[in-house]
């Protein structure tokens, strides 16, 4: 889930935030250091990420934008050393 989360907030311009990601079970992400400001969902959870598209603009970024754009030079730790298929990994 944090994946999907990273991808929402980097499409839109950090629009997402920790207040759409409500899920029950967001604060396992703390075991990372870059997340342990993550805390536990403490209400009812709908969805886990729950986000009100003004002007259909996700919508749009969606499907103007290839996904591996709003990464750019960032990479989770697990892709960092692929190998020489690596390139090839990212692409797909």
């Amino acid at each position: 889930m944090i994946q999907v989360y990273e991808l929402l907030r980097r499409l839109t311009s950090n629009t997402v935030d920790l207040q759409h990601w409500q899920s029950g079970i967001r604060h396992f992400v703390q075991a990372h250091v870059q997340y342990s400001y993550v805390t536990k969902w403490g209400r009812r959870e709908i969805a886990d990420i729950m986000y009100k598209d003004q002007n259909n603009s996700l919508g749009r970024t969606l499907q103007s934008k290839i996904i591996g754009d709003a990464f750019q030079d960032w990479w989770p730790d697990w892709l960092a050393d692929l190998g020489e298929d690596e390139d090839q990994v990212r692409r797909t």
